[in-house]
């Protein structure tokens, strides 16, 4: 296996390898802990590698344009369509690095849990079936054998 099929951000014409945009082919992907938080549009930018291409700096609180004081720029990450695959990836993380996949684990986590839920309360239940006493009109039409 070859890095570029590994790299979500190949350029190869293998069609059987993911397609991204063209945004996300203007830079690498972000290596390493970014910080959360950058002073500048231009800090975040060359910081997060234009987000790893997967979105763009924002300010997320400070003054106006026209006014100083301190301001907080950061990465605000956007998701992708494939055309090909009929499949939309989703990007997190600080700096757009890592692929967004919280809503496939709770789907997996929450059937697991209903399973293991649902098959506990069957066994339960024909234990406590098990456990009961039969009634004793289960042999009230036999004869007793005389001797």
């Amino acid at each position: 296996m070859t890095d570029s099929t590994l790299n979500p951000i190949s350029t190869s014409s293998d069609p059987s390898l993911p397609s991204t945009p063209d945004l996300a082919l203007s830079s690498p992907p972000h290596r390493g802990l970014p910080a959360l938080c950058h002073a500048t549009l231009d800090a975040c930018t060359n910081a997060t590698s234009s987000c790893s291409g997967h979105g763009s700096c924002v300010r997320k609180f400070g003054p106006p344009a026209n006014e100083s004081g301190p301001s907080c720029f950061t990465c605000a990450c956007k998701a992708f369509y494939d055309e090909d695959r009929k499949l939309t990836t989703y990007w997190g993380g600080a700096a757009c690095q890592k692929r967004d996949v919280s809503a496939q684990f709770w789907i997996i986590a929450g059937f697991s849990a209903l399973l293991v839920g649902l098959v506990a309360w069957a066994v339960g239940l024909m234990f406590s079936v098990g456990a009961e006493k039969l009634p004793g009109v289960i042999g009230a039409g036999v004869a007793p054998k005389t001797r």
